[in-house]
């Protein structure tokens, strides 16, 4: 799993947090200390999992922490990857933010094949509270990479395979035979996904699945 911590205090970083994630299996561990240079990790980087704690400074223009800034980032996060969790690490005067943020939050299938939301919240100061979280989240991902996709003519990226697996979690089935239907002018890929039962056989339909980034979507 890779994961992205947003953290203006580099030493707890380093020191408490950092040490947790790695123990934990975490693949990648990146860190960033203001909003404008977690925006450029995230867009270029395949973050699976982000860690924000809310009062970051903005840039190191304007280096004074600020919740507002972290509810900005969190919401671009939101509507740009969508399907990236987020863990809002939180202090008591940062708690009425994150309430109005987390209420106005869609469920959307996750890792498991069902609805939750993609937010959640700890304190920062139970941080162990947040590593319980994460473990449970990189035993979910492990389990879905194990799915196999049978991609024979199509070139799927990692997150459209996660899409795919995470499709065959929703609906039980353990692998998918994925074949390309692409055509006319969308930037989407079009593919007619099989599944494959528990008993190995193909489950009695097929589905047709758009694949394109949120932002995409939205715009079509």
């Amino acid at each position: 799993m890779n994961i992205l911590q947003i953290e203006d205090d580099v030493n707890w970083f380093e020191e408490t947090v950092k040490p947790l994630l790695i123990e934990l299996g975490a693949k990648t561990v990146l860190h960033e200390e203001t909003h404008d240079d977690a925006i450029n990790t995230i867009n270029s980087n395949q973050i699976d999992y982000v860690i924000l704690d809310l009062a970051i400074p903005l840039n190191n223009d304007n280096p004074v922490p600020d919740a507002s800034h972290g509810i900005q980032l969190a919401s671009y996060i939101r509507s740009r990857f969508a399907g990236t969790p987020i863990l809002i690490l939180t202090g008591q005067q940062t708690e009425d933010a994150v309430v109005r943020f987390v209420e106005d939050q869609e469920l959307t299938t996750f890792w498991d094949g069902k609805l939750k939301s993609l937010v959640k919240v700890r304190p920062k100061r139970l941080v162990s509270q947040a590593i319980e979280l994460l473990s449970e989240a990189a035993k979910e991902l492990e389990a879905i990479d194990a799915i196999e996709i049978d991609e024979s003519g199509c070139e799927l990226n990692v997150l459209e395979k996660r899409v795919i697996r995470i499709f065959c979690k929703e609906n039980s089935a353990i692998a998918a035979r994925v074949k390309s239907l692409n055509g006319g002018l969308s930037s989407a890929k079009v593919l007619q996904v099989t599944l494959i039962g528990n008993n190995g056989d193909s489950l009695p339909w097929s589905a047709l699945v758009k694949i394109d980034s949120k932002h995409n979507v939205d715009k079509e």
